[in-house]
């Protein structure tokens, strides 16, 4: 309906500017989307502060650096119908971000919120059962007591930044 009558919908034309402009040959803003995108999990977040602490990153240090080996993990077992399918997910969720703007967007890319909190959980399932086969019980051991501190520090991270900071934000008090 936009292509025949873009003036229904005024949004959508401007959402869909690198969409556009793949269309009409430049991929840059295209690229510039999957980049910003990506970036949302390890470097910056949503900069719109009524979805989120603006710029804060999906991932801490730890976690991203768990969500990266995740995908690397689901790539290499891309072949099992599950890692194919979560990459699947994690794919299609993510293009509406590609092709519109503002990049990065949690509201674009919010089908692929399920999928993401499973990657990070993969590499740590890889990393126990290589430590277990190996015999290294307590090292196995260890990991799973990282992971609760992780996952405390996570939660103390966002407490702050969500119960304290966020709401002191004057755009947010607007809302």
């Amino acid at each position: 309906l936009y292509t025949t009558q873009p003036e229904v919908d005024p949004r959508f034309g401007q959402v869909a500017l690198p969409w556009q402009a793949l269309l009409n040959g430049d991929p840059l803003p295209v690229l510039r989307g999957a980049v910003d995108n990506i970036g949302m999990f390890f470097w910056r977040g949503d900069l719109e502060s009524h979805y989120n602490f603006p710029g804060r990153p999906v991932f801490g240090p730890v976690s991203a650096l768990l969500f990266l080996a995740g995908i690397l993990i689901a790539i290499k077992r891309w072949k099992e119908p599950v890692f194919a399918f979560s990459l699947l997910w994690l794919a299609v969720g993510m293009a509406p971000g590609v092709f519109t703007v503002p990049a990065p967007s949690f509201v674009h890319t919010i089908s692929a919120q399920g999928v993401v909190y499973v990657f990070p959980g993969i590499a740590v399932q890889a990393a126990y059962v290589r430590l277990s086969k190996a015999g290294k019980e307590r090292a196995a051991g260890m990991l799973a007591a990282f992971v609760g501190v992780l996952i405390l520090a996570n939660g103390a991270w966002t407490f702050v930044d969500y119960f304290r900071r966020w709401g002191q934000l004057e755009e947010v008090r607007g809302f």
